[in-house]
């Protein structure tokens, strides 16, 4: 059963919808102007939205960008007595699945809304797919459903929102570098580098330049300017790698 508002200012047009609607199985609710709808919104979960053009308080179509913020999986149908062809089409490509005209018959109209909800519970489940692929690939190559496992991915969920520099601690093998991606995709900076380095394969007189990078002529040998892994992982992230071998002065 799916949830159903519909928004008309005129009492028995919406009273005819509600009517006609909950023939065909589904918890209907209704509003005469756009904010007492957002209050609907707010209370119910709304799936499909039947909406006026021209309310008392608002057109429908802010109505519809306000339904999506608060229930982003939300589809709409916008209705209208005297709608222009511009009218129409603006609002379809606003993202409402159909535009009709109140001269509707009932029978057309639940087809449409049939059709419209079948719609929304595809994109719904799209969705689902897509966060869960979002996760897997979250996780990287790890899998396990040990008590420790679980505690350290939730651990990496919780932490990745952060902007906190995280020490990753362990034995070789463990599995540190795949903490450390899993970490960097489920944080806001994932459309961002992921900059890796081994601390320990640098050789001691280029890790500052390898770190920080270096100006054409800086040194002997710097032919050009060269970006450093910092500025390379700017607005991602970096994973210093076998940090514990570097020299302690350049660790400080």
């Amino acid at each position: 059963m799916s949830v159903i508002l519909v928004v008309d200012d005129d009492a028995p047009t919406r009273e005819a919808l509600a009517t006609g609607l909950k023939k065909l199985g589904h918890e209907i609710h209704s509003a005469a102007t756009g904010a007492a709808a957002l209050d609907e919104v707010r209370r119910h979960e709304v799936d499909l939205a039947i909406i006026d053009l021209k309310l008392p308080d608002m057109v429908g179509t802010e109505l519809f960008g306000a339904l999506r913020i608060l229930r982003p999986e939300a589809i709409a149908i916008m209705i209208s007595g005297h709608a222009t062809v511009d009218e129409a089409v603006s609002a379809l490509k606003r993202g409402i699945y159909d535009f009709i005209t109140k001269d509707f018959r009932m029978g057309e109209l639940r087809k449409v809304v049939s059709k419209a909800l079948e719609t929304q519970k595809l994109l719904v489940e799209n969705e689902r797919l897509r966060q869960a692929l979002k996760e897997r690939s979250a996780s990287g190559r790890m899998m396990g459903r040990s008590a420790a496992f679980l505690k350290i991915m939730q651990t990496v969920t919780q932490i990745a929102p952060m902007k906190s520099t995280v020490l990753l601690s362990g034995e070789s093998g463990v599995g540190k570098e795949l903490i450390a991606d899993a970490i960097h995709h489920q944080s806001p900076r994932r459309t961002r580098p992921l900059v890796k380095l081994n601390c320990g394969a640098l050789p001691e007189g280029l890790i500052e330049s390898e770190l920080f990078g270096h100006e054409k002529g800086a040194f002997t040998g710097a032919i050009q300017q060269r970006k450093g892994r910092f500025e390379l992982a700017d607005g991602g992230s970096i994973f210093l790698d076998e940090i514990s071998v570097m020299p302690v002065a350049t660790q400080v």
